[in-house]
């Protein structure tokens, strides 16, 4: 398949953002065709109960040197209507998710399956996830390697919102 420019989309729930996080931003800006990567920090997943606070996540979120979507979407189609506006309806949005995610299952699944084309996260070895940092951070353990610094900072920082 042949891919024309177009913009990337990158969402989750970030809690906390992490080195696989970052890996995964770093891979998809080196894409060749895209030209901008938005990242799309889930406001109040329906799945789970996020451990920081979505102003934390989103400030977190910036680690991944990318655009991040202004605004409280809880849902993908809400981030891609916010692109559409942005960019307009011939802009290729090209949206990155993890192979465990089925998007006929999202909440306005036709509206995103019209509206981006839909990528697989490319497989890459990460030794930690979101859960495990999640369980270190409730234990007190250092962070040291598995999160940006200025993520392991900014948690310290902010222990008072962290939902332990």
């Amino acid at each position: 398949m042949e891919y024309k420019e177009g913009i990337g989309l990158y969402g989750g729930t970030f809690d906390p953002v992490h080195n696989g996080h970052v890996r995964v931003a770093a891979i998809i800006k080196q894409m060749p065709f895209i030209s901008d990567l938005w990242i799309h920090v889930n406001y109040k997943p329906h799945y789970k109960k996020p451990m920081l606070s979505f102003y934390l996540r989103k400030i977190l979120a910036f680690s991944l040197d990318a655009n991040i979507i202004d605004g409280e979407y809880n849902y993908t189609h809400q981030a891609l209507r916010n692109l559409r506006k942005i960019y307009g309806r011939k802009m290729p949005i090209y949206y990155f998710v993890g192979k465990e995610w089925d998007i006929c299952k999202f909440k306005n699944a036709e509206y995103v399956m019209r509206n981006c084309i839909v990528i697989p996260i490319p497989k890459i070895e990460i030794s930690i996830r979101s859960t495990q940092i999640r369980e270190m951070i409730r234990k007190g353990e250092l962070l040291d390697g598995l999160c940006p610094d200025v993520v392991i900072r900014n948690i310290e920082a902010n222990k008072h919102e962290i939902s332990i």
